[in-house]
């Protein structure tokens, strides 16, 4: 019965983003510790990881899946700002400086307040 109504009421899925670069798609599909080590080893920073993140949660907006997104449009700037900072950071102290998560973006739910 559950079934049958989610196959009812579900949106279809969205198809992959196509403007997406090879490159934010090997960011989007990394695990966290694949993010901790690249990140440790300098070969992503916490800007060009969050951008890729922030774009998929773009393009599968319908699925709703952060509850802000149009009530808090400037939140994405911020989490962008908070990124780069932390890479200035990095830079100026050596990656350690950001640790234990380096920058690793981390969603909370609403009710977890």
């Amino acid at each position: 019965e559950v079934a049958a109504w989610f196959v009812a009421n579900a949106p279809a899925p969205k198809r992959p983003d196509a403007t997406a670069t090879a490159r934010e798609r090997q960011l989007a599909r990394l695990s966290v510790s694949g993010y901790l080590a690249a990140r440790r080893e300098g070969s992503v920073t916490c800007e060009e990881y969050v951008a890729a993140l922030i774009k998929r949660v773009l393009h599968y907006s319908y699925l709703n899946a952060f509850m802000y997104m149009g009530s808090m449009p400037q939140q994405f700037e911020q989490i962008l700002e908070q990124a780069r900072t932390l890479d200035r950071k990095a830079l100026e102290e050596g990656v350690e400086a950001i640790a234990p998560l380096y920058g690793l973006p981390v969603p909370a739910k609403g009710t977890m307040a």
